[in-house]
């Protein structure tokens, strides 16, 4: 039986996928004493619990809606916790990590690896600098233009540069991602099943490139070339499928429209 070691009044699990929360949530009393524990989905909602709750502990995704982790802690840098970044980055972000002496949990959090990360953030005796975290956002921007995704096939995992991926559509419970051109010449094939979730697949996406346009449909923006209303139903065109019309939804209707503006 393991002894529990830390004692913690609040802890803050901030992550927009509700079983990720839920794992550290069911791992957490194996290495400590928590009276409570607040849940968070997003950067905003992050922000807010911090400045009214005052955590002692918060564990943050880094990919989010609306703000990323990195975002949140910069701006509560004023608030005193102990900060652990839950991250789904490659190795070369994690070395980034490392270097700016933060901690950090790599997705799926096991549980050998939570209790390491409780025992170094439990030695700090203060949060990483300002300056730090503002050069570790900018290690993290500077890779996002060549990041890449990971997609099972069968056997095989088949890496994917997020660039090559024309859109991604939720069938029952499996997605289809489908390629550009580009990307189906270099992966020598057009379209790629997954059994992850569509919620999963747009945390792994350059949020500045990707729009999450219908509950079914995410798509590259830079393949959107044309929009059109047809039965007052919005619908737009992708540049590598020319016979597609994509439905999207009324309120994303509106972000389309004001993202391109007709002159």
């Amino acid at each position: 039986m393991i002894d529990k070691k830390y004692l913690y009044k609040k802890v803050l699990l901030v992550d927009d996928e509700p079983a990720a929360r839920r794992k550290l949530q069911k791992m957490l009393p194996m290495f400590c004493d928590i009276e409570q524990v607040f849940e968070a989905s997003d950067g905003e909602e992050a922000v807010s619990m911090i400045v009214e709750f005052q955590p002692e502990l918060v564990f943050l995704d880094i990919q989010m809606p609306v703000m990323s982790g990195i975002e949140v802690a910069l701006a509560t840098r004023l608030d005193k916790y102990h900060l652990v970044f839950v991250t789904a980055f490659e190795h070369f972000a994690i070395q980034a990590f490392e270097t700016h002496a933060v901690d950090y949990l790599l997705k799926p959090v096991s549980a050998k690896r939570l209790q390491q990360s409780l025992e170094k953030v439990h030695g700090l005796q203060a949060r990483i600098p300002d300056a730090q975290l503002q050069q570790l956002a900018e290690v993290l921007q500077s890779k996002k233009v060549s990041k890449t995704i990971a997609v099972k096939r069968g056997d095989v995992t088949v890496i994917i540069d997020n660039n090559h991926i024309a859109y991604v559509e939720a069938i029952g419970g499996y997605t289809r991602i489908l390629l550009t051109e580009e990307g189906q010449n270099k992966q020598q094939i057009d379209t790629l099943i997954s059994d992850v979730t569509l919620e999963s697949i747009l945390s792994q996406l350059d949020d500045d490139n990707f729009l999450r346009v219908h509950r079914s449909y995410i798509v590259n923006s830079r393949q959107i070339k044309a929009y059109f209303i047809q039965a007052r139903r919005m619908f737009i065109k992708l540049s590598d499928f020319p016979r597609l019309d994509l439905p999207v939804s009324r309120r994303n209707s509106v972000l389309i429209k004001q993202r391109w503006q007709s002159l």
